[in-house]
């Protein structure tokens, strides 16, 4: 086993699941660039956490040593295996209070979205999420993050001091994996994890999508409706214009309440969240509680009345109409490219 002394050398943490498989996950090898350099400034090493409900194959962590990697610290657990499972949050605390690093960064996965932060919230540490750059001078750390879907970027500053590491979620795709620097010479270690004692977090059931319907997390449009749309019967032509353009059906609360939507297709803070190419809003205000949940979204779109709705000013395009009016006109639209679709055009021949 190694010293405690060589675990605290490793200033900068990356943590993230182990996969299947000899190769790490592309997303382990990606934060091991920034993680990298951000060591060599603090004159540190970095330890590579890995969640693994089962054995973890040698060419894995040999690969991850291989890259630079100071020390690889394998938690074993069979709790692993489920994304919703409190065991990852208990494990990373149980390490805290043995080392003590200035960095711990959670790689860009599903796996992620949630327990950083819950860790953050128990331990009561500095958090910033979806991170596209990091750079240290001195002893301060500033982070550039996404914001407002993607659309600006918001800048932060932090304080590196013990014992408080700064926990950071990365945003995919902001570096490219490092290359490999040599022979696999960091330091490994297997440790055995119980699993949580009583779990607070447990996944009741698992909707999923009615037959013919878009899988609303996997969407890459979504069209949502909210309570511009006044009724029922209007609602049911959003999932009418939705069928025509295979999208998924999205709604805001006020839409769930009333009856409209299903609680599956809400969309929010205390619904879903959706990451589609394309979200397009019909008579949604855009409460701060809603956008939490389309803060992944790369195009906004929105249909409204009110030009000072809250969504006007996230939206890529923002359409001043009534969402009753142009919802109309655009299944009339879609009807017509289809029909124009199926029929053939005429065959003409020329003269000769």
């Amino acid at each position: 086993m190694p010293s405690e002394s060589s675990r605290q050398e490793c200033r900068v943490w990356i943590v993230t699941d182990a996969v299947a498989g000899p190769v790490p996950a592309p997303a382990a090898l990606e934060a091991l660039t920034p993680a990298l350099t951000l060591a060599a400034r603090r004159g540190g090493g970095v330890r590579v956490v890995l969640f693994a409900p089962d054995d973890v194959p040698a060419a894995q962590t040999d690969v991850l040593r291989s890259h630079g990697a100071t020390h690889v610290t394998v938690l074993r657990c069979a709790d692993f295996a489920r994304e919703e499972g409190l065991s990852r949050v208990d494990a990373i605390d149980g390490l805290l209070k043995e080392a003590r690093p200035e960095l711990l960064l959670a790689a860009a996965e599903s796996a992620t979205a949630w327990w950083p932060v819950y860790l953050a919230a128990r331990r009561r540490l500095p958090v910033a999420t979806r991170c596209l750059d990091l750079a240290v001078s001195g002893g301060r750390l500033t982070v550039r993050r996404e914001a407002l879907n993607g659309s600006a970027h918001a800048s932060s500053e932090f304080l590196l001091q013990e014992p408080l590491p700064v926990v950071l979620t990365l945003a995919a795709g902001s570096w490219n994996a490092t290359s490999a620097a040599g022979r696999a010479g960091g330091e490994l270690d297997v440790v055995a994890v119980a699993p949580a004692s009583s779990p607070r977090v447990t996944r009741s059931r698992r909707i999923p999508p009615r037959p013919g319907e878009v899988n609303l997390e996997e969407a890459e449009l979504v069209l949502a409706g909210g309570a511009g749309l006044r009724d029922a019967a209007t609602f049911a032509t959003l999932r009418q214009l939705a069928a025509l353009l295979e999208g998924a059906v999205g709604a805001s609360r006020v839409a769930v309440d009333a009856g409209w939507a299903r609680p599956e297709e809400q969309v929010g803070l205390t619904g879903r969240r959706v990451a589609a190419l394309a979200y397009v809003a019909f008579g949604i205000s855009g409460s701060r509680e809603h956008l939490v949940g389309v803060s992944d979204v790369r195009a906004m779109v929105a249909v409204n009345t009110d030009v000072s709705a809250p969504i006007a000013r996230t939206s890529r395009l923002f359409a001043v109409s009534d969402a009753r009016v142009l919802l109309g006109a655009l299944i009339a639209e879609a009807q017509r490219r289809r029909e124009a679709a199926r029929t053939p055009e005429p065959v003409t021949h020329a003269p000769r």
